[in-house]
């Protein structure tokens, strides 16, 4: 098993990491998705090993945005993992708002914060999880083009990181195939509880594998 005692663990991205944990920080902390569930599960089934989370996703945010706040909600926190999903709103804002976020911006954002934890935190564990969306609504179809460009780009950081990957564009997908997308996301976007329940089982594999 991976995990240690006293272990810290940091999840950090957009509102599929956030999942509305401002409404009620105190009681919620964890938000309502994938975070909250690997928490519950972790902390129920090996409670001895006092294992510390961190749910420092928000709602909205691009690679940029995760850029200017590595230092207070990644680095600060002296984490052993950092799970790392973000960029559908880097192709999302090309199409609501007329703001585009190129492949080269992305990967200059994404290197910037990689290279700031990997300096500043050497021991910590980075893991990245790609974007994803699922065909539950028509719109989506927009962002694919865009989208995939983004994936790509994950991909090959992993790659030239040497950095573990959590393939969610393949394997969200897969499950939808089988149970209907929109039981996944209602929105091809934001996971439901079963999506964040995948999502959550993916990660909890990865922390309690050799």
């Amino acid at each position: 098993m991976r995990l240690k005692k006293d272990d810290v663990i940091v999840f950090y991205g957009d509102s599929v990491t956030d999942t509305c944990r401002f409404v009620n920080p105190v009681d919620y902390g964890f938000g309502s998705g994938y975070a909250l569930m690997v928490d519950a599960h972790i902390n129920t089934n090996f409670k001895d090993l006092n294992v510390k989370m961190y749910n420092k996703g928000i709602s909205g945010n691009r690679t940029k945005d995760l850029v200017e706040r590595v230092n207070n909600d990644v680095i600060a926190l002296n984490p052993n993992y950092v799970f790392i999903l973000i960029g559908v709103n880097d192709a999302w804002r090309r199409f609501d708002s007329n703001d585009p976020t190129s492949v080269e911006q992305f990967i200059k954002n994404y290197k910037t914060f990689l290279d700031a934890i990997k300096k500043e935190v050497p021991k910590a564990q980075i893991v990245l999880l790609t974007p994803f969306t699922l065909p539950s609504t028509d719109w989506v179809l927009e962002l694919k083009d865009d989208l995939n460009e983004k994936i790509e780009a994950v991909i090959n950081l992993a790659k030239e990181y040497n950095l573990p990957l959590i393939r969610l564009h393949e394997i969200l997908p897969e499950y939808g195939k089988k149970i209907t997308p929109n039981m996944v996301s209602a929105d091809g976007v934001h996971p439901t509880l079963v999506g964040h329940a995948i999502i959550a089982d993916l990660i909890v594999k990865y922390l309690l594998s050799d």
